[in-house]
């Protein structure tokens, strides 16, 4: 045959030159894949924390060493003075203090009222008392109005009066929602509107005779509630 499909050669090396055949028939070695760079998660921005909306602290209408008129319940408004301060608690707003009177403990600030609206007052002023007919007028001309009467040492009439026409200036009824042992409690009281120092209100005495004290009611308190209709017969 011209082209013998099988080519059989002698070998005269023997075992020698058969390996060294042989080895040209071993594998190659595959090329390592290079690994593929694991894709790294990007981490999500933690979400900010929102912050909490904290209620500022209501500063107290009164400092210490005001001088003040305290309600004492049994015998009036005695005049005396802030000794000691003392924050609300509890979910609270009302200010308590202690004062220079040895009769009466933690005073309520509803129970307060600045001695600095009160002009001209007698030095010897030792006494003041909500007036008997206040409740009689307000409900009548349907008014709010405050009527203090007060007294001097060693009388029993009233030295003069002092009206507050409208205590919304000073102090009013407010409500709000506090926590309280982990439950949303639903709260009221009398509160101050401002810190005294802010307050500008100031009271001139009233004659205590009678028909002066009501005349002046008439015509700067209760005249604002009312007016002369027209058409009355």
């Amino acid at each position: 045959m011209s082209n013998p499909l099988l080519l059989i050669k002698k070998m005269n090396d023997g075992a020698e030159n058969f390996a060294t055949a042989m080895s040209q028939f071993k594998k190659k070695p595959k090329a390592k894949k290079a690994k593929k760079a694991k894709a790294v998660k990007k981490k999500k921005p933690a979400a900010k924390k929102k912050d909490k909306v904290v209620e500022p602290p209501r500063p107290s209408p009164f400092a210490l060493h005001d001088e003040v008129w305290v309600n004492t319940g049994y015998n009036g408004w005695s005049k005396t003075k802030i000794t000691k301060t003392i924050k609300p608690s509890g979910g609270a707003k009302q200010w308590t203090y202690e004062v220079g009177l040895a009769t009466v403990g933690h005073i309520l600030e509803r129970n307060l009222l600045p001695a600095k609206i009160f002009t001209m007052m007698a030095t010897d002023a030792i006494r003041m008392k909500d007036a008997d007919f206040t409740l009689s007028l307000n409900t009548t001309f349907e008014a709010t109005a405050r009527i203090l009467a007060v007294y001097r040492h060693s009388q029993k009439r009233p030295w003069a009066y002092y009206v507050i026409p409208d205590p919304d200036v000073l102090y009013k009824d407010y409500k709000w929602v506090a926590k309280v042992y982990g439950y949303n409690q639903n709260m009221q009281d009398i509160l101050y509107v401002r810190p005294v120092k802010d307050i500008d209100l100031k009271l001139m005495p009233v004659s205590s005779a009678p028909q002066e004290i009501l005349t002046y009611l008439g015509l700067h308190i209760y005249n604002r509630k009312w007016r002369r209709d027209e058409n009355a017969t």
